[in-house]
């Protein structure tokens, strides 16, 4: 005393809190106490659907209130247990309810008319002024109102699930199948946090060149080449077909100079105050690197949201199978997806943890497409293959003008066309894969087993590499010396006494005669020499896997 403003400001936002909690602990109460009038009566499932309803409106409840106190600094473990502590109230009141059930009936409306007082005048006279200390009003007003609507969304969904379990039941198994399905894409971005932080520029040329193989291989030959085939019949005819895959071009066209227009810390997702005015060649390869993950995350979503309307359409028929098939041939081909488009966004310079929810976020307009289009299923039919083809044009453009370009800047043509062409031959071999397998279960399951039998017995290698983990990091020459030999030891056992020996005593008749054995034991034999010569030919970076001017020249004996 007197106190310092650190801590004047320590106690406002301790008021706030206080009011915040208490504001909402005043609302949960009367709720508890509607769940003991519910169970006084004979309808015992009356008192469970709406502790169920209430429940369900409690967790946006409860995350609305947390985020508060997160914002006036609280901790977040301290926020969650406040947020728990302002149910007390609604726990508390459940058991007296039911046991004057007659006494309170009359004055539950006179409860919940004292707890949205209550709230109102926190909000108005506390949470609003604060809000508007830190944000312009139309930040705060978009905040809020969205906030609104959402859940008086989510209760006007949850009324109507009660009135018609059958529909709601429908339309929760195409969400369920949509989000399944839009999942596989945030596992396949997660692969890339398995990837060493910082590659050579070559290896990212190369996950530009294997993200831009497989967005051609979904747009030409999986979505054009297919339109192409049957003249755009199911698109309307050709021209039309013609006009939505142009159409996707020309949104990225807009969208790139959209992109060019903003200022970079928008681009770069920061405050103002942190980009450099004039800005510097590394901040300006920053911007850059942001507007293509901008371009390719976007024309990614474009791709995904046809895909979540598909799933819609397909929960609506009589067949509920069909969703399911389909959700799961989307997630399946959504893993390479999602590897594909991390993969882009690390070579752009985001972190692995950053590509990954961005690829998870790519998935979003597939989540969130599904229940609009079981609601209006045959609508939306008919422009399916339209917003395909629309989907096509974005991924062919974003392709073409920016990922290879890019690409060509770090490595060579070749290395580029190779990642290219391999990978859309990749994918679309597993999509062929997956259509096979789809109309050909019985064999698929027996190749299945036969890769898994063969994953199995090939991962005892790894196995046994992995015994070196429990050697020491430096050891004595002998001992490298002895591992040496004892590694020759095992390949030539392998070599002579599992192979050449047995074909020796039956004169070499699996293989065609002893000469025909013989010639593939030397053929080994020169294709090793020939390997050691190319290996030998190559110059230092590429064997070391770096950037050429990470190698020291002329190199140190080391």
């Amino acid at each position: 005393a007197p106190a310092s403003p650190a801590k004047l400001g320590d106690v406002a936002r301790a008021r706030t809190a206080w009011l915040v909690s208490l504001a909402l602990a005043a609302h949960n109460a009367p709720e508890g106490l509607a769940v003991g009038v519910a169970a006084s009566h004979e309808d015992t499932g009356r008192a469970a659907l709406m502790a169920f309803a209430i429940g369900a409106h409690n967790i946006p409840e409860g995350f609305g209130v947390a985020l508060a106190l997160v914002a006036r600094g609280a901790t977040p473990s301290k926020a969650t247990w406040w947020a728990a502590l302002t149910s007390a109230p609604q726990i508390l009141g459940a058991v007296p309810a039911f046991l004057c059930c007659e006494s309170y009936a009359p004055l539950h409306p006179l409860t919940l008319g004292f707890a949205a007082g209550c709230m109102v005048s926190v909000v108005v006279g506390e949470m609003l002024p604060d809000a508007l200390e830190q944000a312009d009003a139309d930040g705060v007003a978009f905040c809020c109102v969205s906030s609104a609507a959402a859940f008086e969304g989510f209760r006007v969904t949850l009324d109507w699930a009660a009135h018609d379990p059958a529909s709601a039941a429908r339309v929760l198994a195409a969400l369920g199948w949509s989000v399944a399905a839009g999942g596989a894409t945030s596992l396949g971005g997660a692969v890339v946090t398995c990837l060493p932080r910082r590659a050579p520029r070559w290896v990212d040329a190369g996950a530009l060149g294997f993200a831009a193989g497989v967005m051609l291989a979904l747009a030409l030959l999986d979505i054009a080449l297919p339109a192409w085939a049957t003249n755009g019949a199911a698109a309307g005819g050709p021209y039309v077909a013609l006009l939505s895959f142009f159409g996707g071009a020309a949104a990225v066209s807009l969208l790139r100079q959209a992109l060019h227009g903003m200022d970079d810390a928008t681009l770069l997702l920061s405050d103002a105050d942190d980009v450099e005015a004039p800005a510097s060649p590394a901040k300006l390869g920053d911007v850059a690197r942001a507007r293509t993950a901008w371009l390719v995350s976007l024309a990614l979503a474009a791709h995904n949201a046809p895909e979540g309307l598909a799933v819609g359409v397909a929960a609506s028929h009589e067949d509920t199978g069909r969703a399911a098939l389909m959700a799961f041939a989307i997630g399946a081909h959504n893993i390479p997806e999602g590897f594909g488009v991390a993969l882009a966004l690390v070579a752009r310079g985001a972190t692995p943890s950053k590509a990954t929810w961005w690829a998870a976020l790519t998935s979003a307009p597939q989540i969130l497409g599904a229940v609009p289009a079981f609601l209006c299923c045959e609508s939306y039919a008919p422009l399916h293959p339209l917003t395909l083809g629309f989907a096509a044009g974005c991924m062919v453009s974003v392709v073409v003008g920016e990922m290879l370009p890019d690409a060509l800047e770090q490595a060579d043509a070749d290395g580029v066309a190779f990642c290219c062409v391999s990978s859309a031959a990749a994918f679309e071999g597993f999509r062929v894969t997956l259509d096979w397998a789809a109309h050909d279960p019985a064999s698929a399951a027996r190749v299945l087993a036969a890769l898994g039998w063969s994953v199995a017995a090939g991962g005892a290698t790894s196995l046994g590499g992995a015994v070196v983990t429990c050697l020491p990091r430096r050891a004595p020459r002998w001992v490298d010396a002895g591992a040496l030999g004892f590694a020759a030891g095992v390949m030539l056992a392998l070599a002579l006494l599992d192979i050449a020996l047995p074909a020796w005593a039956t004169n070499g008749a699996a293989a065609g005669g002893p000469y025909v054995a013989l010639l593939s034991f030397f053929g080994g034999a020169a294709a090793v020499s020939l390997l050691r010569q190319a290996l030998h030919g190559m110059d230092d970076a590429t064997l070391l896997l770096s950037d050429a001017d990470d190698v020291e020249a002329p190199a140190s004996p080391a």
